[in-house]
């Protein structure tokens, strides 16, 4: 048998899979707004479908750790935003909930199959476990979602029972980031899946809690607040005495009610780190091929965590991805 190098050997074991290959370099790119990932997504998701022998788009498995879901639906969005990214950009771009939505598209495309959003206990738009959520397409090409969760019926969007044949079923798994709860081993990462990490989730603050206008109405966000607001303006309207000035300020009453319930710990949660390591070496042992991409959001100029802080939790979360897999770092963001 002729002698050949250990490099040549390793390549021939069969049992060798690109999680153990060093010389793989995956490409991570930082952004300030996470819907700014979406295009290197798309990027990662079209190298895959060139390299594979498969006629049909690549489906993923989504590794998500933030504070926020970010799967709420763009008012906006309609089916042929789906696959023009550019329009969907500028979509996304335009809308103060932009940030919120980037997820949405990517299940409509078909692309993606289940999300795994890795959160903090103190994170609870969304209760621990395994949901099924159906989303779809009316007549006039809106998106919509039969699901009955609180996170969608509070943050304002529209929830109507459609036929199936018009819903694509999606999957996502949300656990809180303990590693044997992210990646059980009868729930292991095969395929095509990719990592994306918002600073947040180490740190998060609610803007919404130092505006103005939040201060002068404090005393009405309570838990009957939302429910309130609507039964006014329903009442209001049936009684034809609702002008454009009530319509403004019950409409910025329920937003206020809706966004101060978002997650608010601005104290640094070290033990995150630990944990984020943990399931990150989790990953690297239970799958059998690295992330396809890794996408990092800031999340510091919209105020979900400090200018001050952003650096240093960026810092520290590059170090760990660095002790675990061999990256190409992109910076997609301009420093202000």
């Amino acid at each position: 048998m002729p002698k050949r190098k250990a490099s040549d050997a390793d390549d021939d074991n069969p049992n060798k899979t690109d999680n153990d290959r060093p010389s793989i370099l995956i490409d991570l790119t930082i952004c300030e707004d996470h819907n700014h990932v979406l295009p290197h997504i798309y990027n990662a998701l079209r190298t895959i479908y060139r390299r594979s022998e498969s006629k049909s788009p690549p489906t993923f498995r989504l590794i998500h750790f933030d504070s926020h879901p970010d799967l709420s639906i763009l008012p906006t969005l309609k089916r042929e935003h789906v696959k023009q990214v550019s329009r969907l950009q500028d979509e996304l771009d335009g809308s103060q909930e932009g940030i919120s939505c980037w997820i949405t598209p990517l299940i409509l495309q078909g692309s993606l199959s289940i999300i795994d959003w890795v959160h903090q206990d103190f994170c609870k738009q969304i209760k621990n476990g395994s949901h099924d959520v159906k989303l779809g397409w009316d007549e006039q090409g809106s998106c919509k979602t039969s699901s009955n969760l609180e996170y969608y019926i509070e943050d304002g969007c529209e929830v109507t029972n459609l036929s199936t044949e018009l819903l694509e079923p999606v999957e996502f798994t949300i656990n809180s980031t303990n590693a044997s709860n992210l990646l059980s081993s009868e729930n292991a990462v095969c395929g095509c899946w990719i990592l994306d990490i918002c600073l947040d989730y180490f740190v998060v603050s609610n803007p919404w809690l130092d505006t103005p206008f939040f201060h002068e109405i404090h005393e009405k966000v309570e838990t009957t607040c939302i429910a309130y607001a609507q039964t006014m303006v329903e009442e209001k309207k049936l009684s034809g005495r609702y002008d454009e000035y009530e319509e403004k300020t019950w409409g910025e009453i329920l937003e206020c009610c809706r966004y101060t319930k978002l997650p608010h710990y601005p104290q640094l949660v070290e033990s995150a780190f630990h944990d984020f390591k943990e399931s990150l070496l989790l990953a690297k042992s239970r799958c059998e091929n690295p992330p396809s991409c890794i996408t990092v959001a800031r999340s510091a100029e919209d105020g979900f965590i400090s200018l001050d802080e952003v650096e240093v939790v960026q810092e520290r979360v590059l170090r760990i991805v660095k002790t675990i897999w061999s990256v190409n770092v992109h910076v997609d963001y301009i420093n202000k």
